[in-house]
C-alpha cells in the first residue's frame, strides 16, 4: 500500500517538543516561541511588530523545526516533510528560513530562534511553550505581559577579536545598569552581585532567585573598527523565557545615543508602570555627568575595569586612566568621581599614608559636585573618608546626603552601617546593612559587614555562617583578621585561629614566633603576661591591631592602653573594638575618657546622644 502523504494541516498537528518535553498541539491551539506567538492554523506570527501572515510553506518549515526543537534537522528531512519530494532545491528551503527569520526578528549571524548548522541543516533554539489560541485573540504580547519591577544587568560577552576590549563590554553593561537605576520605580541589582555571575553558566531562574529580580538583561558586544554591534536579550526569571531581544549596530560615533536608545527600549520592554512616566524615562536621556569625548569615555571605562579588580597595581593603573580622561575632558564628572573612589580605597591595598590619599579623594569628590551637584556618589566618598578620619559629624551629614540621592550605591548603605556601628548605634547599623544586603546580596564586602554586625550583637553562629558566605564569595579572611579571630576565640576554635594567624604572618611580614605569642596570650592564662610582654617588645606596627584586640579580649587593660598612642597615630585603632562586650573593663578605665576625646567620639556623642553600651558615664566624665 502506498504511504499517504501528509498535508500542511497535518504537519502543523505534529507534536511540539520543548527540550524533550512533549506538548500536544492542534490547529485550534497556538503556542509561544521565544517572545513571539504562533498561530499555525492561521499561518500567523505575532511579534512586537504585531501580527504578520506567513506563507503556508514557510509555516510548515517552522512546524517541522518545532517538532524537533533543540535538535539538528537535516535539510533533506525538512524538504521531504514539507514538500514530500527530494527534488526541491536548497535555495527554496533557504528562502523559507530567511523569511521565517524576518518574521521572528532573528539574525543568522547571532541567532536567537533558528541556528544554521553548516553542511547539515537547521536547529530551533528558542523555547517553545503552550498557549491557547483564545488567549492570543484576547491579548497582544504587550497587553498580556506581566509587570516587571526589578532587573539585573549581567556582564556582556566580549565578541570582539581583541580580548582587550573586555573593558568595553563590561563597561557597556555597567553603564546600562547605571542608566536604568535612574528609574525610580525600577529596582536594579547592584553591579557586584550582577557581575558575580560573569563567565558562569547558571540558570536564569536561579539568578533571579539569588538576586531577587523579575528580569535579567544579557548581551554581547562586538567592536570592529569604527562599528559597534550590541546584541541584547531580556529574560523572565520566573519562566526563563525571552521577554524581548534586539540587535543594534551603529558607528562608534553614535555610541552615546545607542546607550540611551537601548536603555529606553529595555524600559518599554519591561512593560511596567514606569514606561509611562515621562520624568523617569527623561532621566535616562540626561547625560549631564557624562562626556561627549569618546576617547575620554574609553579611558574612563578602562579605568573602571581596573578599579573593579582591586589590588594595588590595578588601582594605581585606574588612577592613571581616570586622570587621562579628566585631562581630555575637564568637565567629565564620572571620571572625577571615579578618581575619588580610587584614592579612597588605595590605602587599604597599598602602603600609602591615609591622609594624603583621602585628601585627594575629597578634592576629586568636591570637584565632581561642582560639575554636577546631583552626584550622590561624591557624598558617599566624602562620608567614607570622613568616617576613617574620625570626623564623625561630617561623615553623618555626608551619608545623609548620599542616601537622599537619586541613585544610591549599596556601598553607601554598607559604609553607613559601619559608621553607625563605630558610633555605637548598633540597631540602626543592622537596618542599614540589611538594606545593602537586599540591594547587593552576593557582594563579599556586604556579607562581611553583615557578619561583623552579627558578631557585635553576640550572635556568633549567625556571624560564623555569614563570614563563611563572605569567604566563599571571595572575601579574604586575612582582611577581616581581628573580628574573625574574635569570633574563633569566642567559639574556642584554637586550631583555626592558629591557621589563620599563620597565613596572616606572611602577608604582614611577621616572624613565626608572633603566632605562638598570640595563641599564648589567648590560651595560656598563667603565662599570658609574659606572652604579651614579648609581643610588645616586637613592636611590629602592622601586627599591633591584632595585639590590641587580643589584649582587650583577655581583659589586659594596661597593655591595650599602652598600644593606643601608636594606633591613633597611624589610624590603626579599631573603633568598633572599643564597643564589643569584652571591652567593658577597658571602657570603665579612667583613661577611656581621654581616648574617646582624641578620636572625636566624646564631642560627637555630646552633640547627639551617648550609646547605650556606655553605661559608666560618671567614670568617663
Amino acid at each position: 500500500m502506498m504511504k499517504r502523504e501528509r498535508g500542511p494541516t497535518e504537519i502543523r498537528r505534529s507534536r511540539v517538543v520543548q527540550w524533550g518535553k512533549e506538548l500536544e498541539q492542534t490547529p485550534e491551539k497556538g503556542f509561544q516561541l521565544g517572545v513571539c506567538f504562533i498561530e499555525p492554523a492561521e499561518s500567523k506570527i505575532i511579534s512586537s511588530r504585531g501580527p504578520e501572515h506567513v506563507e503556508p510553506r514557510v509555516m510548515d518549515v517552522l512546524m517541522v523545526l518545532v517538532g524537533y526543537a533543540g535538535q539538528t534537522v537535516p535539510r533533506e528531512q525538512i524538504i521531504n516533510d514539507v514538500w514530500h519530494t527530494n527534488f526541491v532545491s536548497d535555495e527554496v528551503l533557504s528562502r523559507c528560513v530567511s523569511l521565517l527569520r524576518k518574521h521572528l526578528g532573528d539574525d543568522s549571524r547571532e541567532p536567537r530562534y533558528i541556528e544554521t548548522i553548516p553542511k547539515k541543516g537547521y536547529r530551533l533554539i528558542a523555547t517553545v511553550s503552550e498557549l491557547a489560541i483564545d488567549e492570543l485573540e484576547k491579548e497582544t504580547p504587550t497587553q498580556r505581559s506581566p509587570v516587571y519591577e526589578s532587573i539585573a544587568v549581567l556582564p556582556f560577552a566580549n565578541l570582539s577579536d581583541d580580548s582587550e576590549y573586555e573593558y568595553f563590554s563590561d563597561g557597556m553593561a555597567e553603564e546600562l545598569l547605571t542608566l536604568l537605576a535612574k528609574i525610580s520605580e525600577l529596582k536594579v541589582a547592584a553591579r557586584t552581585s550582577a557581575f558575580y555571575f560573569k563567565d558562569q553558566n547558571v540558570d536564569i531562574r536561579l539568578i533571579g532567585e539569588r538576586l531577587g529580580v523579575d528580569a535579567v538583561l544579557m548581551g554581547s558586544v562586538r567592536h570592529t573598527g569604527n562599528q559597534v554591534r550590541i546584541s541584547t536579550q531580556l529574560l523572565d526569571t520566573t519562566t526563563g523565557y525571552h521577554i524581548w531581544s534586539e540587535i543594534y549596530e551603529k558607528p562608534i560615533a553614535d555610541f552615546f545615543a545607542l546607550q540611551i536608545e537601548l536603555s529606553g527600549a529595555i524600559v518599554n520592554a519591561l512593560r511596567s508602570a514606569i514606561a509611562s512616566k515621562d520624568s523617569d524615562t527623561a532621566a535616562i536621556r540626561d547625560r549631564t555627568s557624562a562626556t561627549s569625548d569618546f576617547q575620554a569615555y574609553q579611558l574612563y571605562l578602562q579605568g573602571k575595569f581596573h578599579l573593579n579588580r582591586r589590588g594595588e597595581d590595578p588601582i594605581r593603573k585606574s588612577i592613571g586612566l581616570f586622570q587621562a580622561a579628566c585631562t581630555r575632558d575637564e568637565s567629565f564628572t564620572h571620571a572625577h568621581i571615579a578618581m575619588a573612589k580610587a584614592y579612597s580605597v588605595l590605602p587599604f591595598y597599598a602602603s600609602e599614608p591615609v591622609e594624603p590619599c583621602f585628601e585627594r579623594a575629597k578634592n576629586f569628590a568636591k570637584r565632581s559636585l561642582e560639575l554636577d551637584d546631583r552626584v550622590s556618589e561624591a557624598h558617599t566618598v566624602l562620608a567614607f573618608t570622613s568616617m576613617h578620619l574620625w570626623e564623625w559629624a561630617s561623615a553623618e551629614q555626608e551619608f545623609q546626603r548620599a542616601l537622599e540621592g537619586q541613585f544610591v550605591d549599596p556601598s553607601a548603605h554598607q559604609w553607613y552601617a559601619q559608621f553607625l556601628s563605630m558610633v555605637g548605634e548598633l540597631d540602626r547599623s543592622v537596618q542599614q546593612i540589611l538594606v545593602a544586603y537586599d540591594l547587593d546580596p552576593v557582594s563579599p564586602a556586604v556579607n562581611e559587614r553583615l557578619a561583623f554586625t552579627y558578631l557585635l550583637q553576640g550572635k556568633n553562629d549567625l556571624a560564623d555562617e555569614q563570614f563563611q558566605t563572605a569567604t566563599a564569595l571571595g572575601f579574604e579572611r586575612t582582611a577581616i583578621l581581628e573580628p574573625y579571630i574574635l569570633l574563633l576565640w569566642r567559639m574556642k576554635r584554637v586550631a583555626e585561629t592558629r591557621a589563620l594567624l599563620g597565613n596572616t604572618q606572611i602577608r604582614l611580614g611577621l616572624d613565626d614566633v608572633w603566632v605562638d605569642l598570640i595563641i599564648g596570650v589567648l590560651s595560656d592564662e598563667q603565662g599570658r603576661a609574659d606572652f604579651l610582654r614579648s609581643l610588645l617588645e616586637m613592636r611590629h606596627q602592622r601586627g599591633l591591631p591584632v595585639v590590641f584586640v587580643a589584649s582587650i579580649f583577655v581583659q589586659d587593660v594596661d597593655t591595650a592602653f599602652e598600644l593606643v598612642d601608636q594606633l591613633i597615630d597611624n589610624r590603626g585603632l579599631s573603633i568598633e573594638a572599643l564597643l564589643i562586650p569584652e571591652a567593658k573593663a577597658f571602657r570603665s578605665d579612667n583613661r577611656f575618657n581621654d581616648l574617646i576625646k582624641r578620636v572625636g567620639l566624646y564631642d560627637y556623642w555630646e552633640s547627639t546622644k551617648w550609646p547605650a553600651i556606655i553605661t559608666d558615664r560618671e567614670q568617663i566624665e
